[in-house]
């Protein structure tokens, strides 16, 4: 009875590990293969093909490369809206994740780094629909509008982003209800994060560098003030440094307008809290630049 049993554990142990083996192995071969262009660039095209499909609109991506297990690298990503204009384009978006974090429900980006990018959001009338609604209806989000629980709104994912680098990123928001229209052309933004924490809302950013930037906020409608200061959610935000080369800025209300131009600005601080409206400068350079308002 012994040596049977023996051998019944022998047998078992056997089968879990030739398992546990084989598994193994069959993560080893995905993890190699996800690495051959021609296997990631296969399961790309059938993924676009599926959004494609599934959204009726076109989507197309020119060519994908996974870095396993640390970077992702998208090249001429393409969408439309449901009017057949451009919703997204993005020449090159590149990722440094960490891949196994995400087991852990952490998503960390070490750098997150965008190449001349093209985007236009309009919300329209009557209403109040965006124009990338229907990316939201085709996957089964059902209304983005409602406000979530008080209970529900720190998130069971952690996400954090260490850097953020732009360069010729053009951005456009059409709001047709609050008849305001904004434009960014952003030749090229760099920040670093000492530390980044949506869920506590906590910002400290260690520097931002905007260059050749251009940004227009023009409203044909007068604003309508209304008391959200009992709503809002408010950020610990922190900058040390900032430095601003080739800014144009144009603030336009039916009552005013106000346009910013620096050709060179540079702010080093002990303190900028925003939330605690705290302001204390080391240093602050501002050369060729003015300020009209009317």
């Amino acid at each position: 009875m012994a040596v049977q049993l023996k051998r019944i554990v022998v047998t078992v142990s056997k089968i879990f590990l030739w398992i546990i083996l084989s598994l193994v192995l069959l993560l080893v071969a995905v993890i190699i293969a996800i690495q051959i262009p021609a296997v990631q660039n296969f399961i790309t095209q059938k993924a676009v093909h599926f959004i494609s499909d599934k959204t009726n609109t076109k989507v197309t991506l020119g060519h994908i490369n996974i870095g396993f297990p640390k970077s992702i690298v998208l090249k001429d990503l393409f969408l439309e809206d449901m009017k057949h204009d451009t919703l997204l384009y993005s020449h090159r978006l590149s990722v440094d994740i960490d891949m196994f974090k995400i087991l852990s429900h952490k998503i960390e980006f070490n750098q997150i780094e965008i190449e001349q990018l093209t985007a236009h959001i309009i919300r329209s009338m009557p209403d109040s629909s965006f124009n990338f609604d229907f990316l939201m209806n085709a996957f089964g989000a059902g209304d983005t509008s409602a406000k979530p629980e008080p209970d529900t709104l720190k998130s069971a994912w952690k996400i954090a982003i260490k850097g953020i680098d732009l360069k010729k990123v053009h951005f456009t928001f059409v709001d047709e209800t609050a008849g305001r229209t904004m434009q960014f052309s952003i030749g090229g933004f760099n920040t670093q994060f000492k530390d980044f924490d949506l869920d506590e809302k906590r910002l400290y950013i260690k520097n931002i560098d905007v260059d050749h930037t251009t940004a227009s906020i023009v409203q044909t409608k007068s604003a309508v003030t209304s008391d959200t200061a009992s709503g809002a959610i408010l950020y610990d935000i922190d900058v040390k440094d900032i430095n601003l080369s080739v800014l144009n800025v144009l603030f336009q209300t039916p009552e005013q307008r106000l346009n910013l131009q620096v050709d060179k600005a540079g702010v080093s601080a002990n303190k900028i809290d925003l939330q605690r409206q705290q302001v204390s400068f080391k240093k602050f350079n501002l050369s060729n630049s003015s300020i009209d308002f009317t």
